[in-house]
């Protein structure tokens, strides 16, 4: 047999172990675009301790942080909004100005000008006015809130974070193209104490992608928009509007107080879902079916925004108090209270809780239906019909 025809088996034959491996699941696809990946830093999302962003509207710092909860984290905001200019109104008459009398008669209008003989003296031609250009201030507004789901995502394409690919060598008069001459855009990422900064430039064209320039390695990449879309909208995409990330199935008890008294429920047999209950501690045998229904509504109660130490609402009265407590691990006990609007209207709540490491305020409708429960729920005993959930209450959970 001629040469030719070894060297063609052999590929035929090597392939086919390729082909064979690929389906075993010995060599995935998985395996094979990880090989491929471009990678910018190489990280564990553990090992992040800091997230900064700037562009020319915001700056935003995360910060990773540690308590008796656990992981969490903090994140400072920073936006710069443009203000008109206050217009300076010159023309207000000022001490010496001689005052028109408004109860006056009118002023006759001055006749129309003449085209001037020969021999007047002819005045300076007028210039015409000239419309300039509104002029802005720039305001800064800060604000800080813990992050949530947007948070915990972003960590993950972070760590490690990879390129969608490398450009190679790009001269200097190609970095305005890129957007990355004079950068306004920047992310730096702290790992172990170490920071890396890479420079974010423009958006390739017709793709979901920007350039970038590691400004440790001098390197060129194109990296998935997605990284940077939700530190872009920080303050509508990164807070965490929970209260607690608990479950009815993860708490084993509940303790209610108010000022109409206190009541302390177990769950029972919580792993089985057909089998579980809730029952007062005084009689652990007896399923009450309103606590059930008003965890339930406890559970989804949700913020709108932190309130920022600066705006600290004043006039909070006590609602009340629940305390969910999980088998192993710290109690979530979430405080609600209510501003009372002086002139009548509805009510503003506000809750804070360990896990929210601030204070929020509610949707006012749910808050306001769960603190109106509060003293049926205290007083309730086995056989209560549960309570539903009123129609305005449904509309506030709808996504």
């Amino acid at each position: 047999m001629s040469r030719s025809f070894w060297i063609y088996a052999g590929l035929l034959v090597a392939l086919l172990a390729g082909a064979w491996l690929r389906w075993t699941g010995a060599f995935s696809a998985d395996a094979e675009s990880q090989a491929d990946a471009v990678v910018i830093l190489r990280a564990e999302v553990e090992d992040i301790e800091r997230i900064a962003f700037h562009n020319d509207k915001l700056d935003v710092v995360i910060t990773l942080k540690d308590d008796a909860l656990g992981r969490y984290a903090w994140v400072e905001l920073e936006e710069r909004k443009r203000k008109p200019k206050a217009v300076v109104q010159d023309d207000l008459p000022t001490e010496g100005d001689e005052l028109v009398d408004p109860e006056a008669a009118p002023v006759e209008p001055e006749a129309l000008p003449v085209e001037p003989e020969a021999g007047d003296d002819v005045p300076a031609a007028v210039e015409p006015e000239v419309e300039l250009e509104e002029e802005f201030d720039i305001e800064l507004v800060a604000s800080t809130f813990k992050g949530g789901d947007a948070v915990t995502k972003l960590l993950e394409q972070l760590a490690p974070l990879e390129a969608v690919r490398a450009l190679g060598e790009v001269s200097p008069d190609k970095l305005a193209d890129l957007g990355l001459e004079t950068p306004e855009s920047w992310i730096e990422i702290t790992r172990k104490g170490k920071v890396r900064k890479l420079d974010v430039g423009g958006e390739a064209y017709g793709t979901r992608d920007f350039y970038v320039r590691d400004t440790e390695t001098g390197k060129f990449y194109l990296v998935d928009a997605d990284v940077f879309r939700p530190l872009k909208y920080a303050k509508s995409r990164l807070p965490d509007r929970r209260l607690s990330d608990l479950e009815q199935i993860d708490i084993a008890r509940v303790v209610l107080q108010a000022s109409v008294g206190r009541v302390e429920m177990i769950h029972q047999n919580r792993q089985d879902k057909d089998a579980a209950y809730w029952a007062s501690a005084a009689d652990i045998e007896a399923p009450v079916e309103l606590y059930a229904n008003w965890l339930d509504k406890a559970l989804r109660l949700k913020g709108l925004s932190y309130v920022q130490p600066a705006d600290a609402p004043e006039g909070l009265e006590p609602s009340f108090e629940v305390s969910f407590l999980p088998e192993d691990g710290p109690a979530h006990t979430l405080r609600v209270f209510e501003q009372v609007d002086p002139e009548g209207g509805e009510s503003t709540w506000y809750a804070d809780s360990e896990f929210t490491r601030g204070m929020m305020e509610l949707h006012r409708v749910l808050a306001s239906e769960a603190a109106q429960d509060v003293p049926d729920v205290i007083d309730a005993e086995p056989g209560d019909d549960p309570i539903d959930m009123d129609e305005a209450a449904l509309e506030a959970l709808a996504p």
